[in-house]
């Protein structure tokens, strides 16, 4: 997951993203199935198009490690090899994540939604982490 953070520049789930963007595998598996993988970085300029290739991999590798099935997730030697470009990455991937992995941390989001959050709280960032503060009645 934190390779998936760092590649993507953002946090696995961030409150301040649309609905749709909140949590980052839910964009994954998203754009997998549109088949823009890269569109999943929040800022691929001009002059990281020649690394694109390099970013694609990255994204790949990152899924590969964050398989539903733990008998399809590689070696972590496996993945040094990858990175080092020595070996490919598993043509095979499943862009299918479990809903543990893509479950909110704030448990009533899920429930209620995110419009009735932001009525009972007041979402705050500070250095890319969040708090829900209970709004005072």
């Amino acid at each position: 997951m934190v390779l998936l953070e760092v590649v993507c520049g953002r946090k696995n789930v961030d409150p301040s993203l649309h609905e749709s963007d909140f949590h980052l595998l839910r964009t994954l598996q998203k754009q997998a199935e549109e088949d823009r993988l890269v569109d999943i970085v929040e800022s691929v300029d001009e002059s990281m198009q020649s690394d694109r290739e390099e970013i694609l991999r990255m994204i790949k590798v990152a899924a590969w490690c964050l398989q539903d099935d733990p008998e399809r997730r590689p070696l972590m030697s496996t993945i040094v090899k990858v990175l080092e470009g020595v070996m490919e990455v598993d043509a095979n991937l499943v862009y299918k994540f479990s809903h543990s992995l893509i479950a909110s941390p704030f448990k009533s989001y899920s429930k209620l939604g995110r419009k009735a959050i932001e009525e009972d709280y007041n979402i705050q960032s500070k250095m890319g982490e969040f708090t829900l503060i209970k709004q005072m009645e």
